[in-house]
């Protein structure tokens, strides 16, 4: 489930954002900013079964007539990594912490 970052500090959920049911559930990070979730089986969040997901905004572009800034390197925005399976996530960080 998609919570507050209160609730995703605390493992305390009393109204989440979005509740996932099926298992098979993908999700679509509209903007930049910060997204958390966590399991909502009870005492999966206190044993570290959440995630947090970060988003950097994409960078400014110059608008006709301002001052030109020098190249950058090309990278890999995160915001191309807007869709994915919540169980895949949740997979991976239990290979990554066990």
């Amino acid at each position: 489930m998609q919570v507050s970052r209160q609730e995703y500090d605390s493992c305390t959920v009393t109204d989440p954002i979005v509740t996932f049911n099926t298992g098979n559930d993908s999700i679509t990070l509209p903007a930049s900013g910060d997204y958390y979730y966590l399991c909502g089986i009870p005492g999966r969040c206190q044993i570290g079964q959440k995630f947090h997901v970060h988003i950097d905004a994409p960078p400014a572009t110059n608008s006709p007539g301002s001052v030109n800034n020098p190249p950058q390197r090309s990278v890999a925005s995160p915001i191309s990594f807007t869709r994915f399976s919540i169980i895949s996530m949740i997979g991976f960080y239990f290979f990554l912490a066990f």
